[in-house]
């Protein structure tokens, strides 16, 4: 069995690949690929972009749906995985019960950012990609709750973006994970799919456009990040040794 793994940012891939006793083995300002000794488990992300960096003065990464469409389709034709997992972290729908530090797994992923008024174009922007993951129910452990993934290029939203989040019925939101279910649905990759995401901050009608998301994904990012490297830990040796 060959696990496929992306994730966003090599912040987040450089924890889970500590965790799941992976090194770089290529090592690109592109893209970074993780791998163990046995090839069981490669993992990509989107790389570094130099030209930008961050308040440590660090290079930042690519997050974004086309950076995970990108990548996404480069694990999947070259590596062939026999799962995809979708690994990050989000922010969480404060109504929905959702605390920092829980895993969400997803069910179905969607976009909130999308808004062309045409006929069939508004429907296709809005649909919802359901998550085939079903043959690997029996083999995830652990404590997860079950949500509706959306993903838009911002960490805020406008009065109408959060209008699709409740029209869909909306748990969590991120940058990701419909990049990935569209490369999924355009290569017709019919193997089974995990969209894990960690919750770093909260989100309501009243912080749709507040800065404090982001000061909580950075104050909570540790903790989040912590919880989604044991799961994944857990649930992908389940996988390997079944």
């Amino acid at each position: 069995m060959v696990i496929g793994i992306f994730v966003a940012i090599k912040d987040e891939a450089d924890i889970i690949a500590r965790k799941l006793g992976l090194t770089i083995h290529i090592d690109q300002n592109i893209f970074h690929t993780y791998m163990n000794h046995t090839h069981t488990i490669i993992m990509m992300t989107g790389g570094i972009n130099k030209d930008y960096s961050d308040e440590q003065n660090m290079p930042i990464g690519r997050p974004g749906k086309v950076t995970a469409g990108i990548i996404s389709t480069l694990l999947l034709n070259t590596y062939h995985p026999d799962i995809l997992i979708n690994a990050g972290t989000a922010a969480g729908v404060e109504s929905k019960g959702i605390a920092v530090g829980d895993v969400v797994l997803g069910d179905f992923v969607t976009n909130h950012d999308i808004d062309i008024p045409l006929e069939g174009y508004r429907e296709y922007g809005l649909r919802k990609i359901p998550v085939s993951n079903n043959e690997c129910m029996p083999l995830i452990e652990g404590k997860y709750i079950h949500g509706t993934i959306s993903s838009s290029e911002s960490f805020t939203t406008s009065e109408n973006q959060w209008d699709n989040l409740k029209q869909n019925n909306v748990s969590v939101i991120d940058m990701e994970a419909a990049g990935v279910m569209q490369t999924v649905e355009i290569l017709q990759y019919k193997k089974p799919v995990i969209i894990l995401k960690s919750i770093t901050g909260l989100i309501d009608e009243q912080k749709m456009a507040d800065d404090s998301v982001a000061s909580d994904y950075i104050t909570n990012f540790a903790l989040a990040m912590n919880n989604l490297s044991n799961f994944l830990y857990t649930i992908i040796h389940g996988f390997i040794n079944k």
